[in-house]
């Protein structure tokens, strides 16, 4: 029998009273408020085929091999588990879909900011007639349960997916695509310039970049952008921006900055993206976006559009709040 037979391993904990109360009642919380939204919950398995998960999920994906001697592995994160249900047994049923979940997904990756290897997702995910007024609808939703989740100072981060490949389009930079989103993601923006320099940009060429994609803010940097990009999709994009921010504006969603650098983890997104922030926590409580080629994969082609939140990030950022 193994010495530390009483203790946990790394990456996972458990839960006291106090502290599952408060899980509970933000789940609660969520599950009534999308519900009252027309939301339906979906239930997928924990684990499911490992070429099911792969190509979808930049999670160090827990994988096993069964007693029949199939790879499987526990799910990385829910988008792919839904799409995959919605795709094989619900494509026939009246448009838009529109499900959500409450489930525990799984890492075997917790270093950084995921310190965890189970943690539970709140999340939304709508398919069919995706229009730039639902888009906007789901990010008001998201900001609704987090204020009356006691988030404190809110901020929700807009970019698009397109923006970036205009960009890197546009200056010729193909061969450096994954380099500059990984750059992006760690907000490195001294080794983004070392990539720019290696693809043969000049010095002003390269300042000129790194400078547009750390732009943050509000409306008046779409102006800036619309000046320094040419490429059809990177001023579509900015335009769709433009009409999201300006419909959450007036629908009294003001927690909003726009952020040209702005890359999710995940490899399926194609359009919007959005996060959460909060000063009291180190990283996102969570985000989405928009996907339209995901469904592809599972024999349905239509677009779809969700968020996921983080159930113990929301409980880590209010704990922080109360103690400052």
């Amino acid at each position: 029998m193994r010495e530390n037979f009483k203790e946990l391993p790394m990456g996972v904990r458990d839960y006291l009273p106090g502290e599952a109360a408060l899980r509970r009642y933000l789940e609660n919380l969520f599950v009534e408020l999308v519900a009252k939204e027309g939301f339906q919950e979906v239930i997928t398995p924990s684990f499911e085929y490992y070429e099911t998960l792969r190509e979808s999920s930049e999670t160090d994906l827990i994988k096993f091999v069964d007693r029949t001697g199939e790879l499987l592995a526990l799910r990385g994160d829910m988008t792919t588990p839904i799409a995959r249900v919605v795709s094989t047994k619900m494509k026939h049923r009246e448009l838009p879909l529109k499900i959500f979940y409450a489930a525990t997904v799984f890492s075997g990756n917790f270093s950084g900011r995921n310190k965890l290897r189970e943690f539970k997702q709140l999340g939304i995910e709508v398919f069919g007639d995706i229009t730039s007024k639902l888009e906007s609808d789901l990010i008001k939703l998201m900001a609704v349960y987090l204020r009356k989740a006691k988030v404190k100072n809110l901020e929700i981060s807009l970019g698009h997916v397109d923006i970036l490949t205009g960009l890197i389009e546009e200056y010729e930079l193909f061969n450096h695509f994954s380099e500059i989103k990984n750059a992006l993601n760690q907000k490195d923006y001294v080794a983004l310039e070392g990539i720019f320099e290696r693809a043969g940009k000049s010095q002003r060429v390269r300042e000129s970049l790194v400078d547009f994609l750390q732009q943050r803010g509000g409306k008046a940097i779409l102006r800036k952008a619309k000046k320094m990009l040419s490429h059809p999709k990177a001023k579509k994009a900015l335009e769709e921006l433009e009409e999201v921010t300006e419909y959450l504006i007036s629908e009294g969603v003001r927690e909003l900055k726009l952020d040209f650098s702005l890359v999710r983890d995940l490899n399926y997104y194609t359009g919007l993206v959005f996060e959460a922030y909060t000063p009291y926590l180190g990283y996102p409580l969570g985000g989405g976006g928009r996907y339209d080629t995901l469904l592809k994969k599972f024999g349905w082609d239509t677009p779809a559009f969700g968020f996921a939140l983080g159930l113990e990030r929301i409980v880590e950022s209010i704990a922080n709040s109360i103690d400052k």
